[in-house]
């Protein structure tokens, strides 16, 4: 481990600054309220740590929703107007989302999907890589200035 401030490795401490948590030196954590003392990890120096891999699965409206929707809606022979009324929206809003100028929130897409008996939600993965603070690596203390 070193210090996220000016990238020391021996004695690090759990500090809390300015409602911030950070892996801080003796001398750094003076600027904060130390929590706790962080176990020295067994590494070889100048070698960079293997970055993690990190899965995150994303809820969003589907691209085709415009579409769907307006669909949907003449099926059922409804006006604008009268579905309006039913989701509780303005006739406006209706009229954007079935152009496709106004994406609807997670949970108006939801009501649409339980009142219509639709499909609108659909699930994305992204998978995020977290690197490892290394040596060399930029740390707080090389972005700011302290004033003694």
């Amino acid at each position: 481990m070193i210090c996220d401030m000016c990238g020391r490795e021996n004695g690090i401490y759990r500090t809390i600054v300015e409602s911030a948590q950070l892996n801080l030196c003796k001398d750094c954590s003076r600027f904060g309220r130390v929590t706790g003392t962080i176990r020295q990890q067994a590494a070889e120096k100048g070698i960079r740590q293997e970055e993690e891999q990190k899965k995150e699965v994303l809820e969003i409206v589907a691209e085709d929703f415009a579409e769907k929707i307006k669909r949907k809606r003449e099926q059922l022979g409804l006006t604008q107007k009268d579905f309006a009324k039913k989701i509780n929206e303005k006739e406006s809003m209706v009229h954007k989302m079935e152009t496709g100028s106004f994406t609807p929130p997670l949970n108006l897409a939801r009501r649409l999907e339980k009142l219509l008996n639709l499909k609108l939600i659909e699930s994305h993965e992204e998978t995020h890589q977290k690197a490892k603070a290394s040596l060399g690596s930029f740390t707080i203390g090389d972005f700011i200035k302290i004033k003694k």
